[in-house]
């Protein structure tokens, strides 16, 4: 039976689980729609002989259901769940004849023009303006919206995918490419086409099929990394992102072996809605990370980490999201503090320590129960609701605190490597995480308050430790602007970006009490080089501060950074700062420019903007 709340799957016993998707596809820019079909293998789950199997669907057309007896089609009936809650679409119930083994079902469909986990780029949503450009985003629970699946983080399944393009698209995907070959085109389109294969051999989540479809090129940067782009960015993204295998090579330190073959990039238009996904083989980047300077390439780091947690070890349902995120960016912050150093790991957890305390605070509330590790999903709720850093960060946390505990790096660090060969392949939840711990380290995992660190809202139980040299040299520089002293260019000679950053939410915080005047801004943008920034993570922060004062020139600027890319992490948060000073022009900039923005985050913004 499944505790997943946001399935319409596994509700009885008697149903069958898939473990392998085979995919058929011709993707149809003229409809914006992608038809085909979809075989899915069926074997029995828990031990139970299976009467049917139940696939997640949002607003698909099923064209034909069928049972494949020696490959020959059998017409199968199927039936449909009554929609409960919209957010979970509807289930697809297929009964199932008796079998010995495995069973094969085919589903002949198509996607709807509207659907979710998809977006579909006009020519001038491109850099070159020539070709449009088509990308995925399943996660959380979107993959039902493009192919029917038990959309669950509680089933992974291997997949192969056959895709048919037209002509000089390119077909990338989230697995080993196998094959590439010319064909004919489908019926009812003409010109020349192309037919794309691809394989993932390692079981996988739904949410991690992922497609994009557009004028791409690549460049290798090691003989298992590349990067994938549009022309216009492929040599500035190859620079930018040089140093991926680096950060490779340090994650399998850390984490072990790696097991998906290849680890690219993919460099999506600036719509995508968040700085990374972690697509197994294929991680797709925002352009934002684009700085000039590698300074923001650590969610590289960030997505690397996936390739373990999360990807290999998997959370059971998205209501123990943390254990993906928490554990990532722990790794992630391994890998930064390895190859960066101490005082570097200290600017990154002292961000992300901010960050939390602005979800908690300001966000939601200290007693919310999205602010807990654990938050309990009201029936039907759409997981997207819950999204914020709280995972990320307060998973952190409570990881540093298990490894504090148990007696540092070097006796959880062997532990961390256990834990994700162990359950390779697999899942976790909160009580085997605890079950694991306390049979590693019995006397650590008797002093830990497990169902408080799991169950309880608000801010963590214990503050992360880190080097604080780089944060408190920020915060001194802080305190010296805001009593008044000149900004000099000598202040922050060397710096990081993670300094700046640092630097700039300290003034953020004072700016909440009493904004910093025009002409300070001014001064700071010119002398410290925020005004016209490439970083976007200044660009995003300076500006917060100029709307505050309500300077024109960062009112200006984050009107047009708000929805010239659609990064969440910004577009919000920018929305919801404008909306408290200049709310008609806020409104009317998003009403202007909402087809830009992927789905998922215009959906978001329209409910910040209650529009």
């Amino acid at each position: 039976m499944s505790l997943d709340p946001s399935s319409n799957c596994f509700k009885s016993a008697d149903e069958a689980r898939v473990s392998h998707y085979a995919v058929h596809w011709v993707v149809d820019f003229q409809t914006h729609v992608l038809r085909g079909h979809c075989d899915y293998t069926c074997v029995p789950r828990d031990g139970i002989p299976p009467t049917q199997v139940v696939l997640d669907t949002s607003g698909l057309t099923i064209h034909g259901v069928f049972v494949l007896q020696d490959s020959v089609e059998c017409t199968a009936a199927y039936s449909w769940d009554e929609v409960t809650y919209p957010a979970l679409g509807q289930g697809l119930r297929i009964p199932l004849p008796d079998f010995a083994g495995q069973a094969v079902v085919r589903v002949k469909y198509s996607t709807s023009s509207e659907a979710s986990a998809l977006q579909w780029l006009t020519l001038a949503q491109t850099k070159s303006g020539k070709h449009p450009f088509l990308f995925s985003q399943c996660e959380a629970i979107h993959a039902r919206s493009m192919v029917p699946c038990q959309d669950s983080p509680s089933n992974k399944a291997t997949y192969r995918a056959i895709v048919q393009v037209p002509k000089p698209l390119v077909c990338v995907m989230s697995a080993v490419d196998e094959a590439t070959a010319d064909c004919a085109a489908p019926e009812g389109s003409s010109g020349e086409w192309a037919q794309y294969q691809w394989y993932q051999k390692v079981p996988v989540a739904s949410y991690l099929i992922a497609i994009a479809v557009g004028e791409l090129e690549c460049r290798d940067l090691s003989p298992r990394c590349r990067v994938w782009a549009e022309p216009a960015v492929v040599e500035a993204s190859a620079w930018e992102f040089a140093e991926t295998e680096q950060y490779l090579r340090t994650a399998e330190d850390v984490c072990g072996e790696y097991r998906w073959g290849r680890y690219d990039l993919l460099i999506l238009p600036p719509s995508f809605p968040y700085g990374g996904m972690e697509n197994p083989c294929l991680t797709f980047v925002t352009p934002t990370l684009i700085a000039g300077d590698r300074s923001l390439t650590n969610v590289v780091a960030h997505e690397i980490a996936h390739s373990w947690s999360g990807n290999l070890v998997t959370n059971r349902t998205w209501e123990c999201f943390w254990l993906n995120e928490g554990f990532t960016v722990f790794v992630e912050r391994k890998i930064v503090l390895r190859m960066f150093g101490a005082r570097e790991y200290g600017l990154h957890c002292a961000s992300g320590w901010r960050d939390l305390e602005t979800a908690i605070r300001q966000d939601f509330g200290e007693t919310h129960s999205y602010t807990a590790l654990t938050p309990k999903l009201a029936e039907g709720a759409d997981p997207d609701d819950a999204f914020s850093c709280v995972p990320y960060e307060k998973g952190f946390a409570f990881v540093c605190h298990l490894e504090r505990l148990a007696g540092g790096d070097g006796a959880f660090g062997p532990f961390l490597k256990a834990y994700f060969d162990d359950l390779a392949y697999g899942h976790t939840d909160p009580p085997m995480l605890r079950d694991r711990y306390t049979a590693a380290f019995p006397e650590a995992a008797a002093q830990v308050d497990w169902d408080h660190w799991f169950l309880a809202p608000g801010f963590p139980a214990e503050k992360p430790a880190y080097d604080n040299s780089g944060v408190e040299q920020a915060n001194a520089l802080a305190r010296r602007l805001l009593d008044g002293a000149s900004p000099q260019a000598e202040d922050v000679k060397g710096w990081t970006a993670a300094e700046h950053i640092v630097l700039l939410d300290a003034l953020e915080v004072s700016a909440e009490a009493q904004p910093l005047s025009v002409a300070q801004l001014d001064a700071l943008g010119a002398t410290y080089g925020y005004n016209g920034s490439l970083n976007s993570e200044l660009r995003h922060r300076f500006d917060l501060l100029g709307i505050r004062s309500g300077r024109e020139a960062n009112i200006a600027d984050a009107l047009d950074f708000a929805t010239s890319q659609g990064r969440m992490k910004f577009t919000r948060v920018l929305f919801k700062a404008l909306k408290k000073v200049v709310p008609e022009r806020a409104r009317e900039q998003f009403r202007k420019n909402e087809a830009r923005l992927h789905p998922i985050c215009a959906k978001m913004v329209a409910r910040d903007l209650e529009v």
